[in-house]
């Protein structure tokens, strides 16, 4: 009967020479123990931080579960030990505002942001002829509620962007030289700046005749005003509160005349003072770099003088001009 026993085993015939099967066994020894490392090296269980070792004659337990746990807990000690670093690297500044304007008796000046005013033709357009008028910029000084001195300031055509560096408001007038302010009118140092609109006048003569010149007449002048819009434009730094960066922010404020009526706008700075946290030890002596301040516009107030004609008619009343 032809074909093997079910008991029976095949054997291979190696061959060669004895020398010959020894580096054979030898090679196929080392590549179990490395496939053994490997095995063992990329095991995912090698990664289990509540593995026990008992008391036993075999390997100490490590499961799934716990290496997973474990790679888990990694990744948050990681991602915690990343924030920190990033902290380190980028601090948040610390912003304390003076909230008062100004300390009591300040001797330093603090110098004013770029500000400028804009004449709007017909409330659009931007017109500026001395002819008409002019902008007056003076520095003023008082203290202890005495008499104020002014000192001119000059003036100069000028330009207001944006934060992308497209023109906002141009042909401005802004003053030549930079104003500075300090504390209020009761101190004994009270440093601001006074800013005034003021018609072309060509003077009079000895006996109060208007005098040629080249201002226009004052109809002209009046017409144009009272047509026109006035805005401030203030181009200030400041600092955002999540961010160490400085940016630009362009304040402007529109206001319009009216006829008979003499108004005065009071706009109040304060300064803010930035201490940025330092990331090393010498860090907090760069007084240049960890401790800033910003001049900003606080709030305005305005004031209104009515300047219309008035006659007292009978019984002392007073008739208003039609």
């Amino acid at each position: 009967m032809r074909g093997k026993l079910p008991f029976q085993r095949l054997r291979q015939d190696v061959g060669g020479t004895p020398e010959e099967r020894k580096l054979a066994a030898e090679r196929a020894a080392k590549a179990k123990k490395r496939r053994q490392w490997l095995q063992q090296t990329f095991d995912v269980r090698n990664l289990d931080l509540f593995g026990y070792e008992p008391d036993y004659t075999f390997q100490g337990y490590r499961s799934n579960f716990g290496a997973y746990i474990s790679i888990a807990m990694g990744f948050a000690v990681l991602l915690r030990f990343t924030t920190r670093i990033l902290d380190f690297m980028y601090p948040t500044p610390l912003i304390n505002e003076n909230h008062l304007l100004f300390a009591r008796d300040m001797s330093e000046g603090f110098a004013l942001p770029t500000f400028g005013f804009i004449f709007k033709r017909s409330g659009w357009r931007p017109f500026y002829d001395p002819t008409y008028f002019t902008f007056s910029f003076q520095q003023g000084t008082s203290g202890r509620a005495s008499n104020s001195t002014y000192v001119d300031l000059g003036d100069e055509p000028c330009s207001f962007v944006d934060a992308y560096g497209r023109i906002i408001e141009d042909e401005a007038r802004c003053p030549a030289i930079s104003g500075e302010v300090v504390g209020n009118f009761f101190d004994s140092r009270f440093r601001f700046v006074h800013v005034s609109m003021n018609r072309c006048h060509n003077g009079t003569d000895s006996q109060g005749r208007t005098q040629p010149g080249p201002c226009r007449r004052p109809d002209e002048i009046d017409r144009l005003i009272y047509e026109g819009t006035v805005t401030l434009a203030i181009s200030q730094r400041d600092l955002d509160t999540g961010s160490k960066d400085e940016y630009t922010q362009l304040v402007s404020i529109k206001k319009q005349f009216t006829r008979h009526i003499h108004a005065t706008y009071d706009m109040f700075f304060t300064v803010r003072f930035v201490t940025i946290q330092p990331r090393a030890f010498f860090d907090e002596y760069d007084v240049v770099n960890m401790k800033r301040q910003y001049v900003v516009l606080d709030r305005q107030e305005a004031s209104f003088t009515d300047f219309q004609a008035e006659r007292l008619g009978r019984w002392n009343q007073v008739d208003l001009d039609p």
